[in-house]
């Protein structure tokens, strides 16, 4: 900075210098819950502090509600900051103290807070829980974000017995006495008087209502009936029809009943005639009554069944009684009725005062209509379709047959039967069958050259036309070529051919000789119409086939000339086995395959051609190619054995004197560090135990550790048993797992006097106390025991509740 004064100037200066505002942040404001507590931290490197209350320290722990302030200082300069901190009310729960339930009692637990939602054991949220069993019940109880717990414990306490007695039945002017005496603290029954002992004198249910001393209540009911015995009547003597019940009815409310044919409902059926009775007991109560019943019988009405008849035939019934009246549905009063008309017949039959009916149906059936037509002649193996069809008909020809229609093609009547609806209508007619003349020429046949053959068929007196044109009955021919005969009589003609062929055996060969290969085969063949072919091994046939090398001859044989010609067949020897056997390869190995010596065109199934293959993988490898001109195709398979595999697992903890089954994952035979061999090895010492697998291509080895772990003990006690010598849960006895060196079990009755004491090694209650059976309820027990562990002796001492039940 210069001044300048008249002239004269001087000049100054200062250095400034800007130190930074120090950085404070109490954080956002906060909201914590009652008892809870905030820090606020307004820490910074050489800074000092000043709080709204005059604290000068880093950091202060606020838990009221208000707005706190800070100011920090650092070089000069000051920077502040505040915060706001609610409060919020934390809820307040309890639940009360533990309780006990009564047996199908309930206890609403109430942890009601305003504006708060829930959290129970079993994950339900509502402000209350309705408890129905024993156990342990807590519930958590939010605020906002402030939550508060608490927890009750329910047990079960007995209900007092009560038993009135099996419902029963009492006669006029008797009483029961109802008797609860030392059932409980107090009684309550129907009527609201509370006296140990009711008597009864009057029908009703009767209630009892027992509370024990402990608040538990139990209730019983019984229903007592007065007997009624002398409101028995089955009524008067009756007569009834036959076929009629009439039902007796002794119906009295608890009755018990005897009746005189042993049943014992409150009704019976009578359908027969007699004398029947009935005796009614109410409780100790009795009184009888008897009816007589005359049954008369029913007349006889059977029309049978509906009937059918032909037009013109009449359907007669017959209804005949002694000493009963008729009366038809036309009003005829006859035993009988006939009618030849369609429709339902009616009859009513009266006897005194019983009367039945019957009904049937009349069906009137037209006559069906039937015509073979005139007589026929016909020629041999020749049929006539004889047609009797009638719509909705039967039929029924001269053998027996039933279709509508009949083939005939032999001489004879023929006839037939027409059934419609049970009505029949016959015909017939007569068939003549006239046989073929007899033209029969044989069969083909072949001569040789230079005879003659003589055709001569049994024609008789048939015109007879030969292919020559001859109408001779007889034919002789020298040449080759076929010929036929036409013959007719009675108008029926027949006509055969036959070819005869004049050969010079001469012509007979073979062929040349054959070369096969193996398991091929040839087949010779020679067809010499009429001639007899001979092969080697005696067959005659026209040809004849050989696998097998040597010489083939055959012998042609004609009208007593025969002629031989021979051929030789030979096997070209392709190599067999050429590859060798299968084989079986270790990983890493491989094998030199080799074509035989003089296979032409070799060729492997992985494609490569050439006389050798190098094969190194497992698989069928296949060689093909021609030897002589013959095919050739085998085979080889190689697989091979994959290195021995074994796996013991992990080590293996094992309590104390335990056995343990060590398990051997393996891919052979199993030989362990002991001698033993096998998949498993059971062993109750802890140490290192190792195992080998020697296999095709190799061994391998593993081992496994046994350690001593620290076991148990482990004990369940069961919570009911029903001890009703079933075999199943008779005893209530400890379930236990690990090694116990003493223990002892008591049980309680409800009034907490000990009635069982068990000691080991038998710590079994079969449900008797000095020799008789306990009562069902529930038993307090305990249970002392001293175990030995890695730590030592632990003694342990257990409490609960066992239900008996019967």
């Amino acid at each position: 900075m210069a001044i300048t004064v008249n002239g004269c100037t001087a000049t100054d200066a200062v250095n400034v210098a800007v130190n930074p505002l120090p950085v404070v942040n109490l954080g956002p404001d906060q909201s914590i819950c009652t008892g809870d507590q905030w820090t606020l931290n307004a820490s910074c490197a050489g800074c000092s502090y000043l709080w709204d209350d005059g604290s000068t320290s880093a950091t202060r722990t606020v838990d009221l509600a208000g707005v706190y302030s800070v100011i920090v200082t650092a070089n000069g300069c000051s920077a502040s900051d505040s915060f706001v901190l609610t409060v919020a009310l934390a809820p307040v729960v309890d639940l009360g103290p533990d309780l006990g339930l009564c047996p199908g009692g309930s206890l609403l637990i109430d942890a009601t807070v305003a504006g708060a939602t829930y959290l129970w054991q079993d994950g339900s949220t509502g402000p209350t829980f309705s408890a129905t069993a024993p156990g342990n019940y807590a519930v958590t109880v939010s605020l906002g974000s402030c939550s508060a717990s608490d927890a009750i414990v329910l047990t079960a306490l007995p209900a007092p017995s009560v038993d009135l007695g099996n419902d029963t039945t009492l006669c006029p002017g008797e009483a029961l006495l109802l008797d609860l005496t030392g059932t409980g603290a107090s009684v309550l029954w129907q009527d609201g008087s509370t006296a140990w002992t009711y008597n009864v004198i009057g029908a009703g249910t009767y209630t009892a209502t027992v509370t024990g001393a402990n608040g538990c209540t139990a209730q019983d009911a019984i229903s007592v009936l007065v007997a009624t015995p002398s409101a028995v009547d089955l009524g008067p003597d009756a007569t009834l029809c036959a076929g009629s019940t009439l039902v007796l009815d002794a119906t009295l409310p608890g009755a018990n009943y005897l009746w005189s044919d042993g049943s014992t409902g409150p009704t019976l059926p009578a359908t027969a005639g007699g004398t029947y009775w009935v005796q009614v007991s109410q409780g100790t109560c009795a009184v009888s009554d008897s009816i007589t019943l005359t049954f008369l019988p029913m007349p006889i009405v059977a029309l049978g069944p509906d009937l059918t008849v032909c037009d013109g035939t009449a359907a007669t019934f017959d209804v005949t009684n002694p000493g009963a009246s008729y009366l038809w549905q036309d009003g005829s009063t006859g035993a009988s009725y006939s009618t030849t008309t369609a429709g339902t017949v009616v009859v009513t039959v009266t006897m005194g005062p019983c009367a039945a009916s019957d009904t049937a149906l009349v069906a009137v059936n037209p006559l069906p209509a039937v015509d073979l037509g005139p007589d026929v002649s016909l020629c041999e193996f020749e049929v006539l379709t004889l047609d009797a069809t009638y719509p909705g008909a039967t039929y029924l020809w001269q053998d027996g047959s039933t279709s509508p229609y009949f083939v005939a093609g032999t001489a004879g009547t023929y006839s037939v039967m027409v059934d419609l609806n049970g009505c029949t209508a016959t015909d017939s007619m007569t068939l003549a069958v006239y046989p073929y003349p007899d033209v029969y020429l044989g069969e083909d046949t072949s001569l040789c050259a230079g005879t003659s053959l003589a055709l001569a068929p049994a024609v008789g007196n048939a015109t007879v036309l030969w292919s020559t044109g001859s109408s001779q009955p007889t034919l002789s021919i020298t040449t080759s070529g076929t010929y036929w005969i036409e013959a007719v009589s009675n108008g029926c003609m027949a006509t055969d051919t036959i070819t005869a062929t004049f050969i010079d055996l001469g012509t007979v060969d073979l062929g040349p000789d054959v070369s096969l290969c193996p398991g091929g085969a040839h087949t010779f063949t020679l067809n010499v119409p009429g001639a007899t072919v001979t092969w080697p091994d005696g067959s005659t046939s026209t040809s004849w086939t050989t696998g097998t090398a040597g010489p083939v001859t055959v012998s042609v044989s004609l009208a007593g000339c025969t002629v031989q010609d021979s051929a030789t067949v030979s096997m070209i020897p392709v190599p067999q086995d050429a590859l060798g056997a299968d084989a079986v390869l270790c990983a890493g190995d491989s094998l030199v395959l080799v074509a035989p010596s003089g296979l032409i065109g070799p060729t492997w199934s992985t494609g490569d051609h050439g006389d050798t293959l190098l094969a190194i993988q497992p698989g069928t490898y296949t060689l093909t190619g021609t030897f002589q001109g013959c095919p050739f195709n085998e085979s080889i398979t190689l697989s091979t054995v994959p290195d021995p595999v074994l796996e013991l697992g992990r080590d293996v903890e094992a309590c104390e004197g335990e056995q343990v089954v060590l398990e051997a994952l393996a891919s052979g035979n199993v030989l362990w560090s002991t001698g033993a061999e096998g998949a498993s090895l059971a062993v109750n010492v802890p140490g290192l135990y190792w195992a080998t697998v020697t296999g095709a291509c190799g061994q391998i080895s593993d081992t496994v550790r046994v350690v001593a772990g620290d076991c148990g003990p482990y004990i369940h006690v069961p919570n009911a048993f029903t001890p009703d010598n079933d075999g199943l849960n008779d005893v209530f006895a400890p379930s236990v797992v690990g090694n116990i060196l003493q223990a002892t079990l008591e049980v309680f009755d409800r009034w907490g006097e000990r009635i069982v004491l068990r000691e080991m090694p038998d710590l079994r209650w079969d449900g008797l106390v000095d020799g008789m059976p306990a009562p069902d309820g529930v038993y307090p027990w305990v249970l002392r025991y001293k175990a030995l562990n890695r730590d030592g002796v632990r003694q342990e001492r257990l409490l609960g509740h066992v239900t008996l039940l019967r």
